[in-house]
């Protein structure tokens, strides 16, 4: 949901939610609600996000050993989100928008992983390995567009070095991303 949404939400909606003995349901019209709401480490049910909410929320993005905040130069997936719930054990917290019929939901975890503490690695096979990931992780359609994600990957890599220039990246991503001849990727 785009952030000017937030502030034509009718407040009468938003302070209808209620509370159940399942479930408490927030309204979040700024993200304080949220570090109030639900302090600690959230990790998403897919989705690949770590949710650090113990001050300011930071969202990372997270795959396999990667892990990488989203920074104010980037679009933080928690924009798009105007309420929270969260279980009576306060275990479990689901993100959702009055625009959208589904959640995401988080399972609280201990601490950040030590990948989110570490600097990523830059290198071109490095960044290749987190888009390969990414996709085997969250890209449902492999079957369907008939795409072996594996094996196209495997030979995309043999023609990179750790020294590849970006636009040779770009152009090993493009060479994939057009093999799955899906509008809804690019």
């Amino acid at each position: 949901m785009p952030p000017k949404f937030h502030a034509i939400l009718p407040l009468a909606f938003l302070s209808g939610c209620t509370t159940t003995s399942a479930s408490e349901f927030v309204p979040m019209i700024d993200q304080s609600a949220l570090s109030t709401s639900a302090p600690g480490i959230w990790k998403s049910d897919g989705y690949g996000y770590i949710l650090d909410n113990t001050g300011a929320p930071k969202v990372y993005n997270v795959v396999g050993d990667f892990c990488q905040l989203i920074t104010v130069d980037q679009e933080s997936p928690l924009i798009y989100f105007d309420r929270l719930r969260i279980d009576s054990r306060r275990q479990k917290l689901f993100l959702s928008s009055f625009t959208e019929p589904h959640e995401i939901g988080f399972k609280r975890i201990d601490d950040l992983p030590d990948s989110c503490l570490a600097q990523a690695a830059t290198d071109a096979l490095s960044v290749f390995d987190v888009f390969a990931e990414t996709y085997a992780q969250h890209y449902a359609f492999f079957g369907t567009h008939g795409v072996d994600w594996a094996q196209a990957t495997a030979k995309a890599r043999a023609g990179l070095t750790a020294e590849s220039s970006e636009q040779d990246l770009v152009e090993a991503f493009i060479g994939l991303l057009s093999k799955l001849k899906d509008g809804h990727v690019s």
